[in-house]
């Protein structure tokens, strides 16, 4: 006779670190999109539409690298870690773009750098579908409540500080929230009995 047993502790904290991660992720994505949507008041709808299709590119290739053979072996909350201080480096090099004005190459680096790192966390985040301990509606309920939160936040300081200062604060927090997804990852992993 067959019984059901409950998740082992280390799986559900892979599980909670995965709804954590998907937050995370969301918000990260949703912050990038409305920086680059700043970056590009001002410049031609051409430019606008081929950094907006870089990111998405770049999120896609990071989502299957994530997926791939090579990489099934190694933790999902290890890969989410280094996806998100990837992510985290890469916005920084948006930032950088926009205070030297000239450096496009920087812009175009930071945002294929941040978009393979956010694509990379799929693993960790596809965890928090597991046993359904999570039903989709709240899922998505809190996806877009913390993008709206995030959002809100990116263009309030924004627009309240304006200028170069206030593209660089609102930047941080970008940064600031894929650091959190890093630091959040790396203490799970640090708490699970075989250490990732």
């Amino acid at each position: 006779m067959m019984t059901h047993f409950p998740f082992r502790q280390e799986t559900q904290t892979e599980i909670q670190a995965g709804g954590s991660a998907e937050v995370l992720t969301w918000s990260v994505l949703t912050a990038e999109t409305a920086l680059l949507s700043m970056l590009c008041s001002g410049r031609t709808l051409l430019f606008s539409v081929s950094l907006l299709i870089l990111l998405g590119c770049a999120v896609a290739a990071g989502f299957m690298s994530g997926r791939n053979r090579v990489f099934s072996q190694i933790n999902p909350l290890r890969q989410s870690y280094w996806g998100f201080i990837l992510s985290a480096a890469g916005i920084l090099l948006i930032m950088l773009s926009r205070q030297a004005f000239t450096s496009e190459e920087l812009l175009w680096l930071g945002v294929v750098i941040s978009g393979v790192g956010i694509g990379s966390v799929y693993p960790v985040v596809s965890l928090c579908g597991i046993g359904n301990r999570h039903p989709r509606l709240r899922r998505r309920v809190r996806i877009i409540l913390s993008g709206l939160v995030t959002l809100s936040l990116v263009l309030f300081i924004r627009y309240k500080c304006g200028g170069v200062s206030g593209f660089s604060l609102a930047a941080a927090i970008s940064v600031d929230i894929a650091l959190l997804g890093a630091i959040l990852s790396k203490i799970t992993l640090d708490d699970l009995p075989c250490n990732g």
